[in-house]
Order: C-alpha cells, then structure tokens, then sequence
C-alpha cells in the first residue's frame, strides 16, 4: 500500500470512531482509542505507527482494524461489559499488546513476561520497566 492509501484508511477508521462513540461526524474534544492505535505524523509512540503500516498487507489491515473496532465498541459499551466487576483502562490494556477483553490473569501474565523482558537484572531497560511498572499498578488499582 502506498502512503496516501494508507493515510486515507487510517483516518476513515479515525471519522468512524467518532461516529460510533459520539454520534456525529465532529470530533467532540473526548480523548479518542484512535490516538493509542495510530499516528499520521510518525513521531508518537502508538501501538500501529505509520513505519509499520507502510509494510501490511489488506488481510493484515483488516485484522487491524478489526482490533481497534473491537477496541472502541468495548469502551462504547464499558458500563454494560464490566466482568467479575473490574473494568480496565483500555489505552493501558493496548499498551501492554492485550485485547480488550483482557481479564486479572491475562494482566498478570501478560506483567511476568515484559517483566522477565525489561527487568535491570536481566539486563533490560529500567525505563521501560518503571513504565511497566506504572501501568501495572494502574491496571490492578494500586
């Protein structure tokens, strides 16, 4: 795919969110998933960038989007989905690579590997690991 198909799709699944979260076309000044998921300007730290989608193919696209969509009808119907009554931030749960349907013991795992992963000790980064760290605490509500 070249950049300007690439750019084109990015911002339609953008229009889209906005629409299905808020129910116009306008953007409605409420944080979006888009910006977790996506940056046009390859300068965020996001969870798709733009160097990546430059190298997907369609199948790849559409299992893209399918994610982000699931991502955004989750956080549309939080208050109706809470399960075993946690419901989780879920800008935190992309950054740890989770789905939105994420439960405790996905969390935790999830934790126990990007821990062995960026600890100091193992010869990680201990910036890495303060973030994991913080993210976790978020999640698990310390």
């Amino acid at each position: 795919m070249d950049i300007i198909s690439i750019k084109k799709k990015i911002r339609k699944l953008k229009k889209l969110e906005i629409q299905i979260r808020f129910g116009c076309d306008k953007y409605c000044n409420q944080p979006l998933l888009w910006s977790e998921f996506f940056d046009l300007t390859g300068k965020k730290n996001v969870k798709y960038p733009l160097s990546y989608l430059f190298t997907i193919d369609n199948n790849e696209y559409r299992r893209i989007a399918d994610e982000f969509l699931d991502f955004v009808y989750s956080k549309l119907f939080e208050h109706l989905s809470i399960q075993d009554g946690y419901c989780f931030d879920k800008a935190l749960l992309i950054k740890l690579d989770l789905p939105y349907d994420a439960d405790i013991t996905a969390i935790k795992k999830r934790f126990r590997e990007l821990a062995k992963l960026y600890h100091p000790d193992m010869g990680g980064d201990a910036q890495k690991f303060i973030e994991l760290m913080k993210i976790y605490n978020k999640l698990i509500g310390k």
